[in-house]
């Protein structure tokens, strides 16, 4: 009740549609629940079927629809009541490598299109720089760095960071002057004393 007070909808990395309803019931349910009379319901449900590319399918039960499918469904329904704001937790974790990638790349442009403010966990950095406007990144519940992907990407404020984002190599480097001289060249010395050793990170970016 709570939840639906504040507007909250939820897409888990397990679909959960109810297995006795077809995919338009599943999505006119939450929305029933809400107040919403039965046929308005129902209209609505067929036009987020619409939507998510799913026309044919809204008297389809779960069992009868693939795991893509369903996951669009668990959207949809997630979306029916408007919610101000959007929770995903890894959705697309469960899914085969070419259907997660498109269904990330269509759950992206439906949520931009339609404007709707979406906070989704996921450990695939590739799908982090895809999906977000802005990346919020942990470690042992600890913010690490929060930004632009653009910025976590370029400017990694540590190890972790860089190397969440690519694989890294770790090369000695000294501080002399204004430049840290390495065995693969030398780059511009941010404030480092004389003499100063160092750990240099030589980041391969693969995304």
């Amino acid at each position: 009740t709570a939840i639906r007070r504040s507007k909250i909808g939820f897409v888990y990395q397990f679909h959960h549609l109810l297995p006795e309803f077809n995919a338009a019931d599943n999505i006119a349910m939450p929305l029933m629940i809400a107040g919403v009379k039965k046929r308005a319901a129902r209209e609505k449900a067929e036009s987020l079927l619409e939507i998510m590319g799913l026309a044919d399918r809204g008297h389809h039960q779960p069992g009868q629809m693939s795991g893509g499918e369903q996951q669009r469904v668990a959207l949809a329904r997630a979306r029916a009541p408007r919610p101000r704001l959007l929770l995903l937790d890894e959705p697309f974790s469960g899914l085969d490598t070419g259907l997660r990638n498109k269904l990330r790349r269509e759950t992206h442009d439906i949520l931009k299109e339609r404007g709707v403010t979406a906070i989704m966990v996921t450990h695939d950095p590739e799908e982090a720089m895809l999906m977000a406007d802005r990346i919020i990144l942990m470690r042992d519940g600890q913010i690490v760095q929060a930004g632009t992907p653009e910025e976590l990407y370029t400017n990694p404020v540590d190890a972790f960071a860089a190397e969440f984002f690519g694989e890294v190599n770790h090369l000695d480097g000294i501080a002399e002057g204004d430049w840290i001289k390495t065995k693969a060249g030398r780059l511009p010395n941010r404030n480092y004393p004389d003499g100063m050793k160092l750990d240099v990170l030589a980041v391969s970016y693969t995304h």
